[in-house]
């Protein structure tokens, strides 16, 4: 137990001396140990990994992201919200130096390993770079974030989701409906082309008799669950799309937003 003294209160009185241990002892106590403020609301990532550079845009009316750079491709979204929850759960474990001349190479900070910026519109929220590994423990990696002199310590976990290829954070997912069709045009062999009427009935155009409702959920599912395996071409040429027998293709299927409107393709 310990005495203690109110200021400005007669008297004294007796407490348990355990919350003297739940105060701060140093300047590094008090600090602020997140690595990144106010990220959520960012629409724009860009990351430099190595000699890679990565630019991400996110679509104001959907929040989907889009990669613009090194290439036009939808994104990973799922990828990128696992990204940014790790690096918002990541926290400082030591401070080593506040030297704002100090070798930052010898960290592995100049260049970094990782460098990742989030910003909205024209301003940048946060960055924060990546080192190398601390010589005694591999899991610990120097890091340092924008606005700080500071070179510090953070599990290299936090950092984890920000390390992949420029195809790892492409959507493998063959393709993403925004909205529900209310229309599908199918051509091949045997065309045929269902329209939705109501909230959740379809018709075959050009027939007396109604669709299967379940058998058109099923296939929409099919469509939506349909993934990438192999990125093969991004730029490819009409050489290209005859090698892979998609100039004269066997079947096609397009998915309208409105009903006869094909201006409206989802």
């Amino acid at each position: 137990q310990v005495y203690v003294r109110v200021v400005g209160v007669d008297g004294a009185f007796v407490t348990d001396a355990g919350w003297l241990a739940l105060l701060p002892h140093s300047a590094n106590d008090w600090r602020d140990t997140s690595l990144i403020d106010g990220a959520g609301a960012c629409n724009w990532i860009v990351i430099t990994n190595g000699t890679k550079a990565m630019e991400f845009r996110r679509n104001t009316t959907t929040q989907l992201w889009r990669m613009i750079r090194p290439l036009q491709a939808r994104a990973d979204n799922a990828r990128l919200a696992a990204a940014f929850q790790q690096l918002r759960a990541g926290r400082v474990t030591k401070f080593i130096t506040d030297d704002p001349s100090a070798d930052l190479s010898s960290y592995g900070l100049q260049p970094a390993d990782l460098s990742v910026w989030l910003g909205h519109g024209t301003n940048m929220d946060a960055s924060v770079e990546e080192g190398k590994s601390t010589p005694d423990n591999a899991a610990q990696v120097f890091a340092r974030r924008d606005n700080w002199n500071a070179v510090v310590t953070v599990n290299k976990d936090a950092f984890a989701g920000w390390l992949g290829t420029v195809n790892d954070y492409r959507d493998s997912h063959l393709l993403t409906l925004t909205s529900p069709p209310a229309e599908i045009e199918v051509q091949g062999s045997h065309p045929f082309t269902l329209r939705r009427r109501g909230s959740n009935d379809w018709a075959v155009v050009g027939e007396k008799f109604s669709a299967d409702t379940e058998s058109v959920q099923q296939f929409l599912k099919l469509l939506t669950s349909l993934r990438v395996s192999a990125f093969v071409k991004d730029a490819p040429t009409a050489a290209s799309y005859a090698d892979c027998g998609l100039t004269n293709s066997s079947r096609m299927i397009t998915l309208l937003g409105t009903a006869g409107d094909t201006n409206s393709v989802l």
